[in-house]
């Protein structure tokens, strides 16, 4: 096993003494509803909403940040503006080879124009 979640939940392991991982393997929706049955005590990384709240004890401390992105084309600017204080994140994306960002809240017209327009 690899990943963000599995070494995290590695490194919780040394100080949790006696506690053993038995990784299980499906779909999210899946281990959800298996760890809503009782079947699986623990799940790393899971968005927190609070309809998921309502059945799943959070930990109070988060286990990362999430960030979601739609990538664009670079001649589509009039997709990229946006606040100001956001254009940090805009030259990050940009950095790692994106072609564009679009920052919350989302024009939805500006989008869907976007992808008629990369569909062609």
């Amino acid at each position: 096993m690899s990943g963000w979640g599995y070494e995290y939940l590695q490194d919780i392991s040394y100080h949790t003494e006696g506690w053993k991982y038995e990784y299980v393997l499906g779909t999210f929706s899946e281990l959800i509803a298996k760890h809503e049955a009782g079947e699986i005590d623990l799940m790393s990384n899971i968005s927190y909403t609070p309809e998921r709240a309502e059945n799943l004890l959070y930990s109070t401390n988060p286990s990362g940040k999430e960030r979601y992105y739609i990538y664009v084309k670079p001649d589509r600017g009039d997709l990229t503006v946006g606040d100001p204080a956001l254009a940090e994140d805009a030259q990050r994306a940009h950095d790692a080879g994106m072609n564009g960002h679009l920052a919350k809240p989302i024009d939805m017209e500006k989008v869907k124009q976007a992808l008629a327009t990369a569909r062609r």
